[in-house]
């Protein structure tokens, strides 16, 4: 394991981009068109629209209209991050190990991205259920208004818990940030894996790696809000169709590059020197 700075980490980010730039575009560019495209065809509409179509449907109180939007959306968006995933997990295969045969690095990518999707689900599913509880809790208490308006205690309350869940989410998103690019290397396809080894390497770095991940995220809303204007002006020119499916990959093809490389590039320099296939 090399020393880890945020200079460091750009300096293998950069470079990562600059070796790979040609299976990034292929793979990772290839699969968000490929969803954005299923976005089109499965809803009907950008998913801007048929967000504006679901806070309707549900203002309105048109139940099935709700469901089928919805559905509708959840179904694409499954699929389309199905595709990321398994492109971002062939890329770092081919970019961390010898394994240079697309096909194999496609199929681990397709099991990896599948079981690390389903675990994220689960987690999604039990941190809600979490929140749920707790603020149920606290209207039972009393602590949480459940009328109309919002006392100053309640507000009071929200205001310290976002200033203490937000700093605990980043932290957190820093231990767990190299997950994908451990699984990759080790050829896992279990994401505890990932999550552990990635907790274990950054235990040493952890608020460098805060101050990275703080910089990733400034500099990702700031690609992100700049592309916008430009692909809604050319959401204007073109269209709504394929005006809108070209934004779409104007904005995500940037911003993911960004993501991929940023997390290859603090893998790079936490990964251990015996790193490799361990799962054959």
């Amino acid at each position: 394991m090399r020393d880890f700075d945020i200079g460091s980490a750009v300096s293998s980010a950069v470079a990562f981009v600059g070796e790979h730039l040609r299976l990034i575009l292929m793979l990772l560019g290839g699969a968000l068109l490929v969803g954005q495209i299923l976005v089109y065809v499965m809803v009907g509409t950008s998913p801007e629209a048929i967000a504006q179509q679901i806070a309707s449907a549900g203002t309105s109180g048109d139940a099935s209209q709700l469901f089928r939007l919805g559905g509708g959306l959840l179904a694409a968006s499954v699929v389309a991050a199905l595709l990321q995933a398994t492109a971002q997990f062939a890329i770092y295969r081919i970019a961390l190990s010898d394994e240079q045969d697309l096909g194999s690095a496609i199929g681990y990518g397709t099991n990896a991205a599948i079981l690390y999707l389903l675990f994220t689900f689960a987690v999604a599913v039990v941190a809600t259920l979490i929140l749920f509880i707790l603020v149920f809790g606290l209207m039972s208490m009393g602590v949480l208004s459940s009328g109309g308006g919002a006392s100053a205690s309640t507000i009071l309350l929200a205001l310290a818990l976002m200033l203490t869940f937000i700093p605990l989410l980043i932290w957190l998103l820093a231990r767990l940030f190299v997950a994908g690019p451990a699984m990759a290397d080790a050829r896992s396809i279990n994401p505890i894996y990932g999550l552990t080894q990635s907790w274990k390497l950054t235990q040493r770095h952890q608020w460098p790696m805060v101050g990275y991940v703080l910089l990733y995220i400034v500099a990702a809303l700031i690609l992100q809000g700049v592309l916008s204007l430009f692909g809604a002006l050319l959401t204007l020119a073109l269209g709504d169709v394929v005006g809108a499916i070209l934004a779409g990959i104007i904005v995500a093809v940037p911003v993911g590059i960004v993501g991929l490389a940023v997390a290859y590039g603090a893998y790079d320099r936490l990964r251990p020197d015996d790193a490799g296939d361990i799962f054959g």
